[in-house]
């Protein structure tokens, strides 16, 4: 519950703001690379999509942590159970892509083309 706690304030940009600077980017990263529990999949990528929303200079983070992959991963893949998620990592592939030339030209050599241009 955690992972919703968080969804919930970072949809306040001062909050998401806090969180990124708080070091969450990377647990979030993590969080998505190694679980099986969608929900949890899709929290994440949910406070990912706020962080880079709302606090741009924090998308560094996300690059740097090999997060394009696996958001490109969950983006371009389609989810019976938890349909948010490829949404979530779409928006925020697309916040990356807005804010960056390189890390657009990154997310679309990385194959997430598609979501980007959606």
């Amino acid at each position: 519950w955690a992972c919703g706690a968080l969804f919930n304030l970072t949809t306040l940009p001062q909050l998401a703001d806090a969180v990124a600077e708080a070091g969450a980017v990377p647990l979030l990263v993590s969080n998505i690379r190694s679980t099986d529990d969608g929900r949890i999949a899709t929290w994440s990528a949910g406070i990912l999509n706020h962080i880079t929303k709302f606090s741009g200079e924090h998308g560094a983070a996300v690059v740097e942590e090999d997060g394009l992959d696996v958001l490109i991963a969950l983006a371009v893949q389609e989810f019976e159970e938890e349909q948010d998620m490829s949404k979530y990592s779409q928006e925020c592939l697309q916040n990356l892509a807005g804010r960056d030339k390189a890390w657009r030209r990154q997310i679309i050599d990385k194959g997430g083309g598609e979501a980007v241009n959606a």
